[in-house]
């Protein structure tokens, strides 16, 4: 079904993508909280690309991909589990917020020259920690689903339908 391989493809880049993503994340918070270099001193294991105009594409691609994953989600598992497309769209929602706060730091950017401006909520609340967040949230998301929706098994190559047991798509408190 072409509709699952585009699907799969979607789902499949988003997720290695946004991985390796929260990866350079989880360095970027080990120097700056345990390492203690400051803002100023972590910029993860690729510092040479931490610039505010890879932040900008990268969160563009991201929340792009992350609306596709919503709008492709397989109508048979969207009908069977309310409760996941919702936390989907919950995750997106989210995403969205975060693209817009790389919109503003993007723009501040421009306008003073700076690296790593702060954004809106960067005024109020420590930025190291709230990207690590908000990027935290959508991998949670993602892989959640991944295992949840046993896409593993449904996204395999020769995977002809999106068809699994309904008990693979409720939500845990529904089992």
């Amino acid at each position: 079904n072409k509709s699952i391989g585009t699907f799969c493809t979607i789902y499949g880049l988003v997720l290695i993508t946004q991985s390796a993503h929260m990866m350079e994340h989880f360095f970027i918070i080990y120097q700056y909280a345990i390492l203690g270099l400051g803002i100023n001193g972590s910029h993860g294991l690729i510092g040479q690309f931490d610039l505010e105009s890879v932040h900008f594409i990268y969160d563009f691609l991201f929340t792009l991909g992350f609306w596709l994953i919503w709008v492709k989600f397989p109508e048979d598992a969207r009908n069977y589990s309310k409760f996941w497309y919702k936390l989907l769209l919950v995750a997106s929602i989210i995403q969205s917020y975060h693209f817009f706060e790389h919109i503003i730091k993007y723009y501040q950017h421009t306008q003073t020259g700076m690296q790593g401006t702060p954004g809106i909520l960067g005024n109020f609340v420590d930025l190291a920690w709230l990207h690590f967040l908000l990027n935290l949230v959508g991998t949670i998301v993602l892989w959640g689903f991944y295992i949840g929706y046993k896409f593993y098994r449904t996204c395999s190559v020769g995977a002809k339908n999106f068809s699994m047991d309904k008990k693979d798509m409720m939500p845990p408190t529904q089992m």
